[in-house]
Order: structure tokens, then C-alpha cells, then sequence
């Protein structure tokens, strides 16, 4: 993709040292069974809204009234074309869409929720503009998520153990709502501080859950176990997380005012509910591991390597041309499938 970024009046955003962070899949539900964080599908639910979209018509993504808050203007173009159901990516939070090629008119699906954009590809190449609201201000919920969870009492044991030597509850019960933002701040610094990226971590042992053996065991793995480890370690402490797949736009050129982003860009982080602020981003992976990353675009095996570990989902259709099968293929997987990460 190429995207720019402009401001309320039209300037253009970015720079070498401003990274973006483009959503495409949200990840709102963890499954116990095989270990997986997956999408909770809610066509049916309340929240999720049909949008026929004309080309050149903005389409608000809400009926809600607009949050207050600094807007961004996203203009993205895909450089390939992708069949069937897709992301849109966008900052968090979009509010509003507009497709700008004439041939490509069709219904958009957002879910009110999360701000999770998709639309129905027909194999053309799409250009479309979303607007965002950065931090908006003052649409958090008034009260916690009750019954928020994580099914493993040793990260429970884990994260409330660090709750204690950085003075804020681990009982949510008795924790004020406003410290959740904070508290999970201390998550996000122990796994940067604590933890080694690498892209070749290694399967967990058969029979043992791919986050507690990162956790506890390996203690090395690249930005899908970071961000499994963070919304765990929220989640076992009552503080509502999912996990976001998508990519981290951070090749600026200067000359166009553009960001080009790769396959190779492909990313996961997690966003936290924190209360009276609202959903925030929050990203543990280390700093040299995404320098790493990056390091490794020109790597055709690395590329797609990551792409196969990465989450199995809508998203993964848009960052490569080729299916599942041809990516195992290329790194001689055969029909196990990828087996380093928890993921669906």
C-alpha cells in the first residue's frame, strides 16, 4: 500500500521518525480450547452497520454523534487487488469513508464496537480516504467490563505479582476504573524490558499454551507473542484488551510525502480499555525488534515466514497475492501450517 496522512487543514503528516499504526483485524476473544485469539463475528449483533457507499461520498461510520479530537486523513492505495472480505485499514478511530475510484461502488461493514472496517473485494486494486479521530476525548465507558478474564492462574499470578510492586491493586474489584490505562503501562514496559524478539522462536511443546511457554519458558518471539502476552497478562487482572492485527507504517518518503507499507510491515499490538480516556494503544514488542523487522524486508523467506505466523485472517489476504497453501509451500511447511504463534 502507499498512504498518506494529513491533518484537519490539509497538511501532510509523517516523517522518518512518526510511525503509523494501521488497523486490520480486531481480535476481541480468546479461545482456551486451542489457544487462539480470534474475532467474534457480529453481523447479527448489535453494533455492526451496512454502509452502501457511493465513490466520491463520504460515508459516516456511525451513527453516533462525532468524538472530539485531533483528525487524521488517511488516503490509501492498494497495489494489488484482493478478493472476497477485507480489512480497510485505518487509525483508531475511524469515523468516517470514502472510496475514490469510479468502478469500485460498494456496501462497507463496520462494526461500532471495535472500528473494524471490511469491505468485499473483487480482485481490483481499491484507492479509498478514511478520517480518524486520535484520542478522542471523553468516550469511555463510565463503568468496567465485568467479568473480564484470562484462563491461566500462573499469568494471573504473574501480572498481579507486578501490579504489587508498582502499587496499584490486581483486584479489579477494589482497583479504581481510571488506573487500568496505568496499570497496564507496567505490563507493556516489563515485556519490552524483559522479553527477546527474534522471528524463528520456535513451536511450543505439544500439549502447552504458546503464551505461558513465551511467558515463562523461552522467554523470545516476535510481535504476535507480545502482543498475546500483553492482553493476557491485562485480561488475568480484570482490564479489557484485544489484540489488533495489521501493519506499521514507518517507510517515509520524503520526496512524495508518502509512507510505503510492505508485507514484510506486517504487525500486532494491543489496544486497552482505559476507562474515562477510552480504547488506547499499547504495543510491548521491543524497539530493536521492530528496527529488526524492518531490517528484513529484502529476506524473501523471512517475509513470508512471518506472514505464515502471523494471524490467520481476513487481513493476511491483502499483505500477500498467494493463498495459505502456497505459502507452506514456500517454506516447506507442507500441511502442518504454522505452528508458532497463537493464533487463528
Amino acid at each position: 500500500m502507499e498512504v498518506s496522512f494529513e491533518d484537519a487543514v490539509e497538511r501532510k503528516l509523517g516523517g522518518a521518525d512518526k510511525p503509523y499504526y494501521l488497523r486490520g483485524a480486531v481480535l476481541d476473544q480468546y479461545d482456551p480450547e486451542h489457544w487462539k485469539w480470534t474475532k467474534i463475528l457480529r453481523s447479527r449483533m448489535p453494533g455492526f452497520q451496512n454502509k452502501p457507499a457511493g465513490t466520491g461520498q463520504t460515508v459516516p461510520l456511525s451513527d453516533e454523534k462525532k468524538p472530539s479530537g485531533a483528525t487524521v486523513t488517511q488516503n490509501i492505495t492498494e497495489l494489488s487487488g484482493v478478493q472476497g472480505e477485507t480489512p480497510m485499514f485505518a487509525l483508531y478511530q475511524p469515523v468516517s469513508v470514502m472510496l475514490k475510484r469510479s468502478d469500485q461502488s460498494q456496501d462497507i461493514h463496520f462494526d461500532s464496537q471495535t472500528g473494524w472496517i471490511t469491505r468485499n473485494g473483487d480482485g481490483s486494486r481499491l484507492a479509498y480516504q478514511v478520517t480518524s479521530i486520535l484520542d478522542p476525548q471523553g468516550n469511555g465507558p463510565a463503568a468496567r467490563t465485568p467479568g473480564v478474564s484470562f484462563p491461566s492462574e500462573k499469568i494471573h499470578q504473574l501480572a498481579a505479582d507486578l501490579l504489587r510492586q508498582s502499587q496499584y491493586d490486581p483486584d479489579p474489584a477494589t482497583r479504581p476504573f481510571a488506573e487500568d490505562g496505568r496499570a497496564s503501562r507496567v505490563f507493556e514496559t516489563y515485556l519490552r524490558t524483559n522479553y527477546e524478539y527474534t522471528l524463528t522462536p520456535g513451536p511450543a511443546p505439544v500439549g502447552e499454551s504458546p503464551t505461558e511457554y513465551f511467558l515463562f519458558t523461552s522467554r523470545r518471539g516476535h510481535c504476535e507473542y507480545f502482543a498475546s502476552a500483553l492482553a493476557a497478562m491485562c485480561r488475568s487482572v480484570g482490564i479489557e484488551a484485544r489484540v489488533v492485527a495489521g501493519y506499521l507504517a514507518n517507510e517515509y518518503h520524503a520526496d512524495s510525502g508518502l509512507y510505503v507499507v510492505r508485507a514484510s510491515d506486517a504487525h500486532a499490538w494491543v489496544e486497552v480499555n482505559t476507562g474515562p480516556a477510552g480504547w488506547q494503544q499499547r504495543d510491548a514488542t521491543p524497539a530493536d525488534g521492530l528496527r529488526s523487522a524492518k531490517s528484513s524486508r529484502s529476506s524473501l523467506t523471512a517475509r513470508f515466514g512471518r506472514m505464515v505466523a502471523a494471524v490467520q485472517d481476513l487481513w493476511n489476504a491483502a499483505v500477500v497475492t498467494f493463498d495459505q497453501t502456497a505459502q507452506e509451500k514456500l517454506l516447506g511447511q507442507g500441511e502442518k501450517g504454522p505452528s508458532e504463534g497463537p493464533w487463528t
